[in-house]
């Protein structure tokens, strides 16, 4: 019976040990499972400013393009007014050489009066007068168209330098909205994305609380069963004892028995 006892107890103490290391084991998971869920949480909220924050740059480079497109516009409406300011100087460049024509034709021919007012003698002076101020005049004009000329010829350089520098910067402005496209395009890219590990991040967070629930229960019923594994052992020890009083006892009565043997009868 001692024996029995013994070995019992054995038994409940190995059961107590093993029910000890699975409530430390069920304890760890607990808390790795609630680490997870609060990993999952601050990442599901990481990815909420990330998304946040890509729609506002989003917005920036939508109105950024809106805004390029409207220079844009404002810009071809300016060249194309250039280039009909340009197609004016050349058309005043061409009155200016039908001006300059009709002066040197008016200079020669106040040249020739002149020259015919001087072989008519004294009745010519009057007329060589008005065709010498008629020359001057000529002569001053032809200066005057010249003059306007020049500064024509360098104000259609100017227009010519001004729309090809107004065409490449359309052609820039252009290349950056294209770019300003692609960005926006990129940019929807990624926050599709982060709203997918956004979603990705809920359901392992949901599947984490989960978990932790179940590892909670679990926790919970290894803890019982800790307890009664506590209970077995202890009521194994009292048993053990018992068993060792009960066999201190037996050998005690034993003794007496022997004390009080009583001898066979002899025959006669």
């Amino acid at each position: 019976m001692l024996a029995a006892a013994v070995v019992m107890k054995g038994g409940a103490e190995e059961q107590f040990n093993y029910t000890q290391i699975a409530a430390q084991a069920a304890q760890r998971m607990a808390d790795s499972s609630q680490a997870v869920v609060q990993s999952a949480g601050a990442a599901s909220a990481a990815a909420s400013d990330a998304a946040g924050r890509a729609q506002e740059g989003r917005a920036v480079l939508h109105e950024s393009a809106a805004a390029l497109n409207n220079l844009s516009g404002e810009v071809t409406g300016a060249a194309d007014a250039i280039l009909q300011l340009g197609a004016e100087t050349k058309q005043i460049a061409t009155i200016l050489d039908t001006i300059g024509a009709i002066t040197e034709q008016t200079n020669l021919l106040a040249l020739n009066a002149a020259i015919e007012a001087a072989h008519a003698g004294e009745q010519g002076r009057g007329f060589a007068i008005v065709a010498q101020q008629v020359r001057a005049l000529s002569q001053q004009t032809g200066a005057a168209t010249q003059e306007i000329n020049a500064l024509l010829h360098g104000f259609q350089q100017q227009v010519t330098v001004a729309v090809r520098a107004i065409g490449q910067g359309r052609e820039q402005m252009c290349v950056t909205v294209a770019k300003t496209d692609l960005a926006v395009a990129a940019l929807n890219d990624i926050t599709a994305v982060v709203n997918r590990i956004d979603q990705l991040n809920g359901e392992i967070a949901q599947a984490a609380e989960q978990q932790r629930q179940v590892m909670n229960e679990l926790n919970a019923n290894v803890h019982s069963l800790s307890q009664l594994a506590k209970q077995n052992r202890q009521c194994a020890e009292h048993s053990q004892a018992h068993s060792q009083t009960l066999s201190r006892v037996a050998q005690q009565l034993q003794q007496l028995l022997d004390h009080f043997k009583v001898e066979p009868a002899l025959s006669y």
